[in-house]
């Protein structure tokens, strides 16, 4: 049996014009082991218990605490449990083990915050209401005392069972993995917390939301996966290939993922030549590649989104007798669920070159994936009527009680809410080669060089055609059309950056010195070209129609649809030349090596350049956090 314990202590002080960004932290764990030697294998249980918290809860900020009564306090405390369950045969046959992994955590967040509010001029109250339809709101007092927060309780747990079998002939030696996991994530939390009559900000408009009342979400699935060794000649072939569904449970009849699974194939391939001699030495060379998909379910906030209200003012009405005062207000509520959301699928394809030389290494890799049903937040719309009551049809010193509704003229105003809906709207495309070298460690240095870096470009756009009105006011009123664009915005990134790194170590001082040197070459970051022309708009009424160029030219309000963009906006918008970062670490060991002590900067000393940031101008590019910094300007 086996025991560790281990405890840590942080002390955070990121900046001190930023004192609410301060915390202290401390963490305990520990570990248990225990194996049971049988007649047929060897049963072996490990667990371990963890835990983390903060307990500097009260914070003050002169820059935030206007007022004595001004406080923020913060609390976060993290237990976790893991299992694990190993049974493992000596027998040789085709069953080799049986293993169960099992977790489980809590997380406990919570703010609270007590704020001064002094108003400069009469708000109205955040609304209350949660239905649609119309309704009289309040207005604030001037000067009152708000206390609210949040409390966050996510809990999680996990449990995976897999089996391992084995087969070794003449000809292939195959080891198999069969499992099933399953997944449960819930939030037990009470979310924002506050007194919408003495918000904590006067401009609120949302409603608070508990977060326990978002259903929890289950992921299950299901694996199954070979790796196979197979001589021919004097060469090995090593195929490692598998398969994975997996599917979202606890799911309504309604969303589009209700009992669909997603099937993942997955291969790696690796090809051996004949090892050499070269001077004494063992040459390898070694090829390889692989492809597969891979599917990211969608989280719960983009399962389960907050509703969205419009609170659309049809009157206020303020007077100086409290008595007499009126704020009417219609309600929308929309409910901006995509029930039609998909998995983002991603198909990833590499090949790979290695050779080994003695105790030297280099591989080269390239690689290319391209995901097109990413998620991303879309813009919907729906059509909105209220009406506008016009308050110089009230009299003040005939009023008795707050003017009616039915007694003053208005005017129905019919305008577009617009909203987002969580969608698979995002294009990702990457490709890029990794290269890594490690050679041997040189005696007389008692050092071992390791160079790695890669050369990437990623192309980050939408996928999906988008509603867009420009922000533009006609005579007082908003455009009365939104534009559906099939004009994808997006970027293309390019980046290439190296790393030194040094690995010195003494035995017989039992000491490692470590230091890295980060080299980024090249970043340029460019903006898609987009003509700015919709494919359609839509009118207040709901009706779509197809758009024409010309005759938008010549309409007052359909020209705004077409969106001029500057030539200079499709330059390379962000260009970095060559910058330079030292990374240091010792250690030492103690006690024969069962205590170990490590000493790190990062950022010990910096080399920069000016910048061309994306609106052309020059940035510096000064990392505040370096120790020693030099720069240059062009």
């Amino acid at each position: 049996m086996t025991l560790n314990v281990g405890v840590d202590f942080l002390d955070s002080k990121i900046d001190p014009r930023t004192p609410l960004e301060n915390y202290k932290r401390f963490n305990m764990s520990a570990r248990l082991s225990k194996k049971w030697e049988c007649g047929s294998g060897v049963l072996t249980y490990a667990v371990n218990l963890d835990y983390g918290g903060s307990f500097d809860n009260m914070k003050l900020d002169p820059d935030v605490n206007y007022h004595d009564v001004d406080t923020y306090k913060s609390s976060y405390n993290r237990y976790a449990l893991t299992n694990n369950l190993l049974w493992a045969s000596n027998k040789g046959v085709f069953f080799r083990s049986l293993e169960l992994n099992t977790s489980v955590s809590l997380q406990k967040d919570v703010i609270d915050r007590t704020r001064y509010i002094s108003l400069s001029g009469v708000r109205p109250t955040p609304p209350l209401t949660t239905e649609e339809g119309v309704h009289d709101g309040t207005w604030l007092t001037s000067q009152y005392i708000a206390t609210g927060g949040s409390e966050s309780l996510p809990f999680t747990t996990f449990s995976k069972l897999s089996a391992r079998f084995g087969t070794h002939g003449a000809r292939a030696q195959h080891n198999m993995l069969v499992g099933v996991d399953w997944q449960m994530n819930k939030n037990y939390g009470r979310g924002q917390i506050y007194d919408p009559l003495y918000p904590l900000s006067p401009g609120m408009s949302t409603r608070p939301r508990p977060y326990y009342d978002i259903p929890a979400g289950h992921d299950f699935s299901l694996f199954v996966e070979d790796r196979s060794i197979i001589p021919i000649a004097r060469h090995k072939l090593e195929v490692q290939a598998g398969l994975r569904a997996s599917t979202m449970l606890n799911l309504a009849d309604s969303y589009a993922l209700h009992g669909k699974f997603f099937f993942d194939p997955r291969v790696n391939l690796r090809w051996s030549f004949p090892r050499l001699m070269v001077a004494d030495r063992p040459l390898q060379f070694e090829i390889g590649g692989g492809a597969g998909w891979h599917t990211m379910t969608p989280s719960l906030t983009y399962l389960y989104p907050d509703l969205i209200y419009y609170d659309w003012q049809q009157l206020n009405y303020y007077h100086s007798n409290p008595a007499y005062r009126r704020l009417n207000l219609k309600t929308y509520v929309v409910d901006p669920t995509n029930y039609d959301l998909q998995a983002a699928r991603n198909f990833k394809w590499e090949i790979r070159g290695d050779i080994s030389y003695g105790e030297n290494r280099f591989t080269v890799t390239y690689f290319r994936e391209n995901l097109t049903t990413g998620f991303r937040n879309m813009s919907q719309y729906q059509i909105m009527n209220y009406r506008q009551y016009d308050a110089s049809g009230i009299d003040p010193g005939t009023l008795t009680a707050p003017p009616q509704l039915e007694n003053l003229p208005y005017k129905d105003i019919t305008a577009f809410g617009t909203y987002g809906v969580y969608a698979n709207g995002t294009r990702i495309f990457k490709e890029g080669v990794e290269y890594s070298f490690t050679s041997k460690r040189i005696p007389a240095l008692r050092t071992r060089i390791t160079i790695d870096g890669a050369w990437f470009r990623t192309l980050y756009s939408e996928s999906q055609p988008y509603w867009y009105r420009p922000s533009v006011n006609l005579g007082g009123q908003a455009l009365p059309y939104l534009g559906y664009y099939n004009d994808p915005k997006g970027y293309t990134r390019r980046s290439f950056n190296t790393r030194f790194l040094f690995d010195t170590y003494l035995p017989r001082l039992k000491l490692g010195f470590s230091a890295a040197i980060e080299c980024m070459w090249l970043y340029r970051q460019q903006a898609l070209r987009q003509t700015g022309i919709p494919d359609e708009y839509v009118d207040l009424n709901g009706v779509r129609h197809p758009f024409n160029v010309e005759e938008a030219q010549n309409d007052m309000y359909l020209q705004w649809l077409i969106i001029t963009y500057p030539e200079s906006n499709f330059y390379v918008r962000i260009m970095e030349p060559f910058n330079v970062g030292v990374n240091l670490k010792v250690t030492k060991e103690f006690y024969k090596e069962r205590i170990e002590l490590a000493f790190f900067v990062n950022q010990l000393y910096s080399y920069w350049h000016e910048y061309r940031g994306s609106n052309g101008g020059s940035c510096p590019s000064n990392n505040p956090n370096a120790l020693f910094r030099h720069g240059d300007q062009f």
